[in-house]
């Protein structure tokens, strides 16, 4: 077996992960500085939570980064499993907040289950698929149908919960692993077609979901309202204009954009930083995308590709969606930024998934 300790990791991985943190770490601490000054009358309590995530998003990373991942793929399946269990158990336990159960409460802390299951459900497909290629089983039940009722079983748990954002990123990012594994593409396409039928008419069926999924057409129509988070976006990134008003100069955190740290931590960032600084961001995440791809097409194995293909769909589509949202490119979702938004709960999945293209990387790239 070859030892990949010794090979290099891919540093345009690296670099913009450690960038995005670094920046991620200062547009918390101005987004959240007033916040915390109000709700706890200490300006550092956010950035102080903050900082320990980094620091234990980085030792995670670290770990994927050096662990053997011949070895470590067995462990898919307990990971999923447990994934699974921790989904269920939200449904039970879970704090309620805008009747929604979404989190656990910890007691030091709140942990968001889904984030967890999102890289959950990438590592057991990317075990699955190397695991019948190796078997040789390439028919549609086991190439299609097994997976996407393994992608439906994680779904399904979080669409209880009720998070329908998420819920629809887990269904893509299954449906887009088994695209890429299977020779039934063609099928495949066949019954997603019925699946985005079913989910116009179940938005359709309610009018507050119908509201909020078109609400970001028109957000000034109902701006004291559903179009209330988009508006004072709009209004942070018009101020901002192409230079941005200055580190720590943004208005719109006083108390107009809700979550200014959390899930609309990028409209300070164009606030502050203006459209250079949104699209310096944008190109990071598009760098980390382009590398993770080049590291599927290069993986020397089924299960190094397809994890390297997931994992860096992920980051890219979760950050374009949250950047989209924010533009009123996309319906409001509870999405973070990911290596940006404050929280644990996305920053330690992430950085694991960093660690895991890290580690792909180790001999992949190797003269290429």
């Amino acid at each position: 077996m070859k030892d990949y300790r010794q090979r290099a990791y891919d540093m345009s991985i690296f670099v913009p992960a450690m960038l995005l943190l670094g920046a991620g770490l200062v547009m918390v601490f101005s987004a959240s500085q007033t916040q915390a000054l109000t709700d706890f009358g200490d300006m550092f309590y956010y950035i102080k939570k903050q900082v320990i995530w980094v620091a234990l998003g980085i030792a995670t990373m670290y770990v994927c980064m050096r662990l053997r991942l011949e070895n470590a793929k067995k462990l898919a399946v307990p990971v999923f499993l447990a994934s699974l269990a921790s989904l269920a158990a939200v449904l039970v336990i879970g704090k309620s907040v805008g009747g929604a159960r979404r989190w656990i409460d910890l007691g030091i802390g709140t942990l968001q289950p889904s984030e967890f299951a999102k890289p959950a459900l990438i590592y057991l497909l990317a075990w699955y698929f190397d695991y019948i290629g190796q078997q040789g089983k390439t028919d549609f039940i086991y190439t299609v149908i097994v997976p996407v009722v393994l992608t439906l079983s994680a779904l399904g748990l979080v669409f209880l919960e009720p998070d329908f954002s998420t819920a629809g990123l887990f269904l893509v990012l299954g449906l887009t692993v088994v695209f890429t594994n299977t020779k039934h593409k063609a099928v495949l396409a066949m019954i997603g077609s019925p699946a985005v039928i079913g989910g116009f008419i179940w938005a359709v069926r309610e009018p507050y979901r119908w509201r909020r999924i078109t609400g970001f057409l028109n957000p000034w129509s109902d701006a004291r309202s559903s179009g209330y988070q988009i508006v004072q976006t709009l209004y942070a990134l018009g101020s901002g204009g192409i230079k941005g008003l200055g580190l720590g100069l943004s208005r719109q955190k006083m108390y107009y954009i809700p979550e200014q740290h959390t899930d609309f931590i990028f409209a300070v960032v164009g606030e502050e930083l203006g459209l250079i600084g949104t699209l310096g961001f944008g190109a990071l995440y598009l760098i980390i995308a382009i590398r993770g791809l080049r590291l599927a097409n290069l993986a020397e194995d089924t299960f190094r590709s397809t994890l390297a293909y997931g994992l860096s769909m992920w980051i890219a589509l979760q950050a374009f969606i949250n950047m989209g949202v924010v533009a009123n490119l996309l319906p409001v979702t509870g999405m973070t930024l990911p290596l940006v938004s404050a929280g644990g709960s996305s920053m330690i999945p992430t950085m694991a998934a960093i660690g895991l293209l890290l580690n792909i990387s180790r001999g992949t790239l190797q003269g290429r």
